[in-house]
């Protein structure tokens, strides 16, 4: 590390690109280069084996004790020895089951508070691993996932009402003295905090894995900043995800077979590109609270915000209305993929109101 660290360097990374695409062509070729030069890829076959946090020495030493009297058992074949390791197997799986019943009994009741952790705890438990459908190559099972995802939609868009709602929400007008036509090019310093605060987490088609990016970001801080600026400046962002590369997500362990109700993909943005939408996002929120046009009872997406807050708040009204003598009728809608049928005409009208115009329009 400390190696590819002085000597992350590289002649094309130190010119002024002529545009976009060539500052992302000339990074996406160049660091590989760096990185195989000092860390080329070895092979090595790694067995996996589940977690067993659980375990404990109690556990271990009773676990050698049923070996040590399966060995006996197996060395006289007498019935009582027979009968010693039968009950020695009774035990030790009884003992199995109150460890692991324990430790996660502990660790929900540490994690009570904190719903995050909690609901990654039941995740871990209840998760299963799903093996891929039956394909003829890559390429076809791919275009399988693509065309499912399509026409889920399609179906969506076509089952939902036909009226034209684009005409209401288009003339839904907000008036604000102020715009957004462009957005500002972003300091290398906050560029830097923005990559240090992320997690450590890569996509395959990443030219350095977010855990080597961070020890060598001084020298490459420069580059990036200079495209992501080069980004806003011309209103563009280049494509990087692919279908294809979606696949290599698809044989860990967040698959749904496709013949399922449904499918969940694992994300496959670069680093780069979610860097920047974390830029916009901080200009265009900080952009509407400074105008005042957040909606107040957004509870998702938003600072000291989240479903807790939204649960209190429906929980605080219901009980003043019963409280005040009146019924009350809590109507929840649930959209299939609702960020994926999202209408691309009435959002961008809608920001268009929102005083958002010209190049951070595009």
């Amino acid at each position: 590390m400390a190696v590819y660290e002085r000597h992350c360097y590289h002649p094309d990374l130190h010119q002024q690109p002529s545009d976009l695409n060539s500052a992302v062509t000339t990074y996406n070729s160049a660091v590989p280069c760096l990185l195989n030069k000092h860390a080329p890829i070895k092979k090595r076959i790694i067995t996996i084996r589940p977690d067993t946090k659980w375990y404990t020495a109690e556990l271990n030493q009773a676990k050698n004790h049923r070996r040590a009297t399966e060995r006996k058992w197996r060395e006289t074949r007498l019935e009582i020895h027979h009968q010693i390791y039968k009950d020695t197997c009774r035990h030790v799986n009884k003992l199995i089951r109150e460890t692991k019943c324990s430790y996660y009994t502990n660790l929900i009741k540490e994690c009570a508070n904190d719903q995050s952790k909690l609901f990654r705890i039941i995740s871990t438990l209840f998760s299963q691993y799903i093996a891929l459908p039956t394909h003829t190559s890559t390429h076809e099972l791919t275009k399988r996932f693509s065309q499912y995802f399509t026409t889920n939609i399609k179906d969506i868009r076509t089952n939902l009402d036909t009226t034209d709602i684009s005409t209401q929400f288009t003339n839904l007008e907000i008036h604000t003295a102020s715009t957004l036509p462009s957005f500002t090019s972003a300091n290398p310093l906050d560029i830097r905090k923005l990559i240090m605060k992320s997690p450590n987490k890569s996509c395959l088609l990443d030219p350095l894995p977010t855990p080597l990016l961070k020890p060598c970001l001084d020298s490459l801080l420069p580059y990036i900043s200079m495209t992501i600026n080069l980004s806003l400046q011309s209103g563009k962002c280049q494509h990087y995800s692919s279908l294809q590369s979606s696949l290599h997500y698809l044989r860990r362990h967040h698959l749904i077979t496709i013949h399922s109700r449904t499918i969940v993909l694992s994300p496959t943005c670069r680093f780069s590109p979610k860097v920047l939408e974390r830029i916009v996002a901080s200009q265009l929120t900080d952009y509407l609270t400074a105008n005042s046009l957040l909606e107040p009872l957004q509870s998702a997406y938003k600072k000291y915000h989240s479903t807790e807050t939204a649960l209190l708040k429906i929980h605080n009204d219901i009980c003043s209305f019963i409280d005040s003598g009146n019924y009350v009728l809590l109507c929840l809608l649930d959209l299939s993929a609702a960020f994926d049928t999202i209408d691309h005409n009435i959002l961008l009208n809608r920001m268009s109101n929102l005083g958002v115009t010209d190049m951070a329009l595009q």
